[in-house]
């Protein structure tokens, strides 16, 4: 449910501003805010919002996560709930305690029972602030996330995800966190959809917006989208486009391991398909050696997805003459299949 997810570091009330960048101090008071959604505290919300902002205000072309407009934008909704009336309170306290059990259902693995409470909080918060306000697009955008995560309804989570999009646009916030979020969102549901179209056309708008700012390598998330625009580019017999969304995602060095190593694997693997397509062998084998090195490393990584990777790999060993390591490899397929087949055996008996 976390509004930002960026590699920032730790930042401690003890550190003075000046060893702080203006985006340390954006993320520790962004923080803030979310804590006080958690709290089902309005007041600490406005607070941190409204700190956030005079921060931001005195900040000097310094790399940011929330810009100004988007701020304002989340700080009016919080300066409308001092002004509902006892019973319209009630309500946006319910729609906050909602959002808040979607967060702990997500932190407890209940994702389906995450996006239940994210669209209840919805649906009590678009009466109350109005279908183009900051709540409501944020809560349109988490639920359509969570059920991407989930594999379900995508097409209610397409809908949802466009639906915010386009109020954003309306508003001219192309330029928000939110925004891109969005596009980020849209281009895995397309993905799941395997509308091929849909997918390059809003990844390479996703791609654009973190370029434009400039912080493209602390967000997990760009080699997340170059890597799906390298999958669908390659798919649609545009090598050059592939290899270019690849490298671009490779040259911001994602992390190797953790939740978010699969990006970079899936980096590695179309980076390769490019050049093969294109005739150029040039640091080939040392993609594949990498994905095999960094996949068996991870736990839990799908022996299925470990085979294809040496699948993949035989006939370039084949075409380079390199028949040892060609060798090797193939010893290393039969064995990875005898474990799939003994795997299956163990479930059907």
């Amino acid at each position: 449910m976390l509004l930002i997810s960026i590699a920032t570091g730790t930042v401690t009330a003890e550190q003075p501003d000046s060893q702080l960048s203006m985006m340390d101090i954006q993320a520790a008071l962004i923080q803030q805010y979310e804590q006080g959604i958690l709290l089902l505290d309005f007041e600490g919300q406005l607070k941190a919002v409204k700190e956030l902002h005079d921060r931001t205000q005195g900040s000097k072309n310094e790399p940011l996560i929330l810009k100004l407009p988007e701020i304002e934008f989340i700080m009016n909704d919080l300066e409308k709930v001092a002004k509902l009336d006892p019973a319209r309170r009630k309500i946006a306290e319910q729609q906050l305690a909602e959002q808040a059990k979607a967060h702990f259902s997500s932190q407890a693995g209940k994702h389906l029972e995450a996006a239940r409470h994210f669209k209840h909080s919805l649906d009590l918060a678009e009466p109350l602030y109005g279908h183009s306000s900051y709540i409501v697009v944020n809560l349109q955008s988490k639920f359509a996330g969570t059920l991407l995560y989930c594999q379900e309804n995508l097409d209610e989570a397409t809908s949802a995800a466009l639906d915010a999009k386009k109020v954003l646009e309306t508003l001219n916030l192309t330029e928000s966190y939110l925004h891109r979020e969005l596009l980020v969102t849209l281009t895995g549901l397309y993905y799941e959809k395997k509308d091929r179209k849909s997918l390059i056309q809003t990844g390479e708008q996703a791609v654009a917006s973190f370029q434009k700012d400039g912080n493209e390598q602390i967000y997990a998330r760009f080699a997340l989208v170059t890597g799906l625009l390298a999958e669908a580019l390659n798919q649609e017999k545009q090598h050059e486009k592939a290899l270019q969304y690849a490298r671009a995602g490779l040259n911001k060095q994602p992390p190797k391991v953790g939740p978010e190593a699969p990006f970079y694997l899936r980096l590695l693997q179309e980076y390769a398909r490019a050049k093969v397509a294109g005739n150029d062998y040039d640091k080939v084998p040392e993609a594949y050696e990498e994905l095999l090195s960094v996949s068996g490393q991870l736990p839990g990584f799908p022996l299925e997805r470990r085979l294809k990777y040496r699948e993949d790999y035989l006939p370039i060993l084949k075409t380079l003459g390199q028949t040892e390591r060609y060798d090797q490899v193939q010893l290393e397929i039969t064995r990875l299949k005898e474990s799939l087949q003994g795997r299956k055996s163990r479930y059907s008996m």
